[in-house]
């Protein structure tokens, strides 16, 4: 019995140091890592534009066409404001994960729970498009919507006070794809996954709008995915604009 008790005893120990080595890096792993950065520019009166990618890490193109932003390479208008956040999961684009570093919600794309934030970057996306008229959030899909409807690679999904322009976007890209099934797509939200941005913005009358460029796995040149994204972008705020 003594034998016993001195080991369930270490094994407590044990748990005890392994679970808190574990939080430290955790906490590690959050300041140097997960930490969510925020881009504002702003260009005085106009309408406040919320712009958002890398929320899944496996899908780079959003972040890499946000950073062009950032580093001056791609200009918007010139007016009203912009709240940019290029690596939603930081961690997870360094490691082409989908996910999160952490035990649970995981994936941040869950997270936007209608009775609140599961998570603390979930709450920081919201904070910081709390203010915003519009909401842009870029996306990748494994395949093309047209030739495999279950994935939703390459559709511009929009809450209603988005939808025509979300329709004119999807019109004018398709004008210069040439095969049918790699064009475009425009889906109407409808909650049927929750705890996504896009749901949420649904449930709380926000203008929004989810691009899905067609990606995973380097379907398509990175390039080609980063060009499509800023012509719908483009598109859409000469629009709103």
């Amino acid at each position: 019995m003594i034998l016993w008790g001195v080991l369930l005893v270490v094994l407590l120990v044990f748990i005890y140091y392994t679970v808190l080595l574990r939080n430290e890096k955790m906490s590690k792993a959050i300041s140097d890592c997960e930490k969510i950065v925020i881009h504002k520019i702003s260009y005085g009166s106009g309408p406040k534009i919320g712009l958002i990618g890398g929320v899944h890490g496996n899908e780079p193109a959003g972040a890499a066409a946000l950073s062009e932003i950032i580093s001056g390479k791609w200009n918007l208008p010139k007016r009203g404001e912009y709240v940019i956040i290029p690596e939603a999961n930081k961690c997870g684009l360094l490691k082409s994960s989908r996910y999160q570093d952490t035990f649970t919600h995981r994936d941040l794309n869950r997270n936007f729970s209608e009775s609140g934030p599961l998570d603390y970057n979930s709450q920081v996306v919201l904070s910081a498009f709390s203010n915003c008229d519009y909401i842009i959030d870029i996306h990748e899909g494994y395949a093309f919507h047209k030739q495999t409807p279950e994935s939703v690679g390459s559709t511009l999904t929009s809450t209603p006070g988005m939808d025509t322009i979300a329709a004119t976007a999807v019109s004018s890209i398709n004008a210069t794809i040439t095969e049918p099934w790699r064009k475009f797509t425009h889906l109407h939200e409808d909650c049927d996954i929750r705890g996504t941005l896009s749901c949420l913005s649904l449930l709380n009358n926000r203008n929004y709008v989810l691009i899905e460029v067609t990606g995973q796995n380097d379907i398509q040149p990175l390039s080609l995915r980063v060009n499509q994204i800023k012509f719908l972008i483009n598109n859409m705020l000469h629009q709103i604009y």
